[in-house]
């Protein structure tokens, strides 16, 4: 049964409705403390019946809620941006009371909003807003876990209906779509007088879905509890975020480009720990600030510290290596995350040897490619596996359309992928130290699109060897250099 709320303002009754999608709004306001004006137009936009809802109303909208003192802007002056504000906006006492008697929350406390630290609170707040674009279609609605740093107001959880018939269908609840439930609340005692208690959500049955529909996690803490892991399962990790659905669990870490790289890497170590002993299967997100959210800062994308941030999480010198264990990792610009959360959260990739066969078939006639496929072949070749200590590349090719023939090494990479880019770049080092015929000998990464092409970040072990790789897009069946980006084909080397 949908909810409306009059909410009652002045005599004779008058007031303003909310619906169900505004109240949904307002909870994730609520969890997350505080968004900025177009941060908060895209949740409202998650829910299905807000689709093509405009930003110019819901402004006005907002306006009226500001009014009546549901929420609270503030506006936050962009010194570096001519005098330009945006707002910033949070839930206030009135709209907590209207969510605590509409059965929304358990209790009306108020929230303790952060007054600093903008740039890394507002990328968090957009990176789990991009993971609730792309995941929560499944079911229609998802659940938050959220507590303060220091547990004084205990745990508090957050369910978000955003598909409402999905919802009741997977709960199995039954809906009577003619009848509406009105909620009356009054903004002050001589208006009239609210409930003594809070309205029961028939929709509370749906937290048994907790962990298996998207649940997201302020605090590691609360992930461990959930799973009846003891506090101190891992110890000295703290993700910014983390996002779980069935056997998934997501990791958030947020990069304003402050953080020195030894302290990334012991991070590194402790989720191998993680993704070791916990039965979910571990994927970390490094997401960098960038300019598609507006900061005080003019932030361009920081190619050269993820380049080289992609190179050093690879190599290192601890005695762990992410060569050696099965936790993914993704670095990327915060522009990317959609994109990048669309493939790994959904499983959107291509698989690999799909992706070698397409190229192969792409460019069998025009680069008249032969297999080398047996150890007399290779060796014929001057290459020799036993040469490989960390990776065996699955193919080999010999291109035949040139006064020479060139020995191509293909590699799938995917998009923030550090794994597959350092795989792929490990064959560019083996080529240019003589390990295999250098110049006569490319190793290629191939990509899907070339919207991943152009915005993939090559490490900085890649630029070094750039004369040794080569990047390939199956979209348009082009090469490109791998540092450039700039349409390129393959020679034979310069004498």
């Amino acid at each position: 049964m949908p909810l409306k709320i009059k909410y009652i303002t002045g005599f004779n009754e008058q007031g303003v409705y909310l619906n169900e999608s505004e109240l949904t709004m307002l909870l994730f306001l609520y969890e997350h403390k505080l968004l900025t004006q177009k941060q908060l137009f895209e949740v409202f936009k998650l829910n299905e019946a807000n689709h093509k809802y405009g930003y110019n109303s819901f402004c006005n909208r907002l306006s009226k809620f500001e009014k009546l003192g549901v929420i609270k802007r503030t506006k936050y002056e962009l010194i570096r941006r001519n005098s330009i504000y945006m707002y910033l906006v949070e839930v206030d006492q009135k709209g907590i009371d209207i969510l605590y008697y509409a059965g929304y929350l358990k209790n009306n406390f108020n929230q303790r909003i952060p007054k600093s630290n903008y740039e890394h609170l507002l990328g968090i707040k957009q990176s789990v807003i991009e993971a609730y674009k792309v995941l929560v279609d499944e079911y229609g609605f998802a659940i938050g876990v959220s507590s303060s740093r220091d547990n004084t107001k205990g745990t508090t959880e957050f369910l978000y209906l955003l598909n409402q018939d999905k919802s009741y269908e997977i709960a199995g609840i039954e809906e009577e779509p003619l009848k509406q439930e009105l909620l009356h609340l009054y903004k002050a005692e001589e208006l009239g007088t609210n409930p003594i208690r809070a309205r029961e959500r028939p929709e509370n049955a749906l937290f048994a879905y907790k962990g298996a529909v998207l649940t997201s996690y302020n605090h590691i803490t609360n992930y461990f509890r959930d799973r009846n892991l003891p506090d101190d399962f891992v110890k000295g990790l703290y993700p910014d975020w983390m996002l779980s659905q069935h056997r998934n669990t997501f990791d958030i870490e947020f990069d304003t480009g402050t953080e020195k790289f030894d302290i990334i890497r012991m991070k590194m170590d402790n989720y191998m720990e993680l993704n070791k002993k916990d039965t979910q299967k571990h994927t970390v997100f490094f997401v960098s600030l960038d300019d598609s959210i507006t900061t005080r800062g003019l932030t361009e994308i920081q190619t050269s510290r993820l380049a080289a941030l992609k190179h050093f999480l690879m190599v290192n010198d601890s005695g762990s290596s992410l060569r050696e264990q099965e936790l993914d990792v993704y670095l990327f610009p915060l522009a990317r995350t959609q994109s990048v959360y669309k493939k790994v959260m959904l499983n959107d990739f291509m698989g690999e040897r799909e992706v070698l066969r397409e190229f192969v078939r792409q460019n069998s006639q025009r680069l008249q490619l032969a297999h080398l496929n047996t150890i007399e072949s290779l060796n014929k070749n001057r290459i020799y596996r036993t040469n490989f200590d960390d990776y065996n590349a699955s193919i080999f090719l010999q291109t035949n359309h040139l006064a020479e023939p060139i020995i191509l090494m293909p590699f799938y990479i995917k998009e923030g992928d550090i794994k597959s880019m350092d795989e792929f770049c490990y064959f560019g080092g083996q080529i240019k130290r003589g390990e295999l015929p250098n110049g006569y000998t490319k190793a290629i990464g191939i990509y899907e699109t070339k919207e991943e092409l152009f915005n993939d970040i090559v490490s900085s072990e890649g630029i070094e060897y750039n004369e040794s790789i080569m990047l390939y897009c199956l979209e348009d069946q082009k090469f490109y250099d791998a540092v450039t980006k700039i349409e390129a084909e393959i020679k034979l080397p310069s004498r």
